[in-house]
This record gives C-alpha cells, structure tokens and sequence, in this order.
C-alpha cells in the first residue's frame, strides 16, 4: 500500500521538475503554481512516503547525512533543499527563473544516481534458496 503512491509520487515531482524548467522558456513562463506543485510532491513522494518505503524495507526511515550515507536519502533532501530555494527565490529573488532551471537541472543530475547506492541495499546473501539451488552471490 505504499510502494505504489511513493513510486508515483516520486516520478510525478521528477516530472514536474522537468515541466517546470521548460516553463522559463516559454514568451510568458508562469512557473509560480508548476513551482509549488513540484515541491509539495517531491515532498510528500520523497520524504513522507520514501522512509515510509525505507522502513518496511530496511527497518530505518532515513539512513541518509547525518545518520548514514544512503544516497537516496541524501539525493531526495537535496531536490527538495532545491525546490525550497527556488520557491523562496519567487519571492525574494529578481530572477527567480535562474533558481527554477538550477533546480529542475538539480533534481534532473540527482536522480541520474541509481537508488540505494552506498546506502540500504538488498543483501542477496540473505535471501533463501530453493532447495538444492546454490545461495545467489551478487
């Protein structure tokens, strides 16, 4: 019950991310609702419904900085650190399409690391076999 509306989640904030990076290009972006749309679900995918995902699976919610080095965890803070820079930045900033294209780019290079690295992995050792079949040796 939360592997499906974390994954979806997740990808729909990716896409999102995405979507709105190429809204600055637009003649007249209005990137303001695409902005606050991506970060409430890289939010809700990333760090409500991700250490829920991470504890039925690992039996920890985050194993990322400052209590491990799980780059998933690490990665979904710092997409969402992005998203929050760029949602203040549309108040604050004079040119807050710089801090929406820095962070569709950043959340574009963060998930280009594959999930679980360095971090909590699967360890197939663990894993019964079939009887008679050799133990998988990753």
């Amino acid at each position: 019950m939360v592997i499906i509306p974390h994954v979806f989640i997740i990808f729909m904030g990716m896409l999102l991310s995405t979507r709105t990076g190429f809204e600055v290009f637009r003649e007249k972006p209005d990137y303001t609702v695409l902005t606050y749309l991506t970060l409430g679900f890289l939010i809700v995918g990333g760090l409500v419904f991700g250490p829920i995902m991470q504890k039925y699976a690992f039996d920890a919610y985050w194993t990322g900085w400052p209590f491990g080095k799980d780059l998933t965890d690490n990665k979904t803070a710092v997409a969402v650190i992005a998203w929050c820079a760029a949602a203040v930045a549309l108040r604050k900033s004079k040119n807050p399409k710089v801090w929406v294209i820095a962070a569709a780019v950043v959340v574009f290079v963060v998930f280009l690391i594959p999930h679980s690295l360095l971090g909590s992995e699967l360890d197939y050792s663990t894993l019964a076999s079939p009887e008679g079949a050799p133990s998988p040796t990753p």
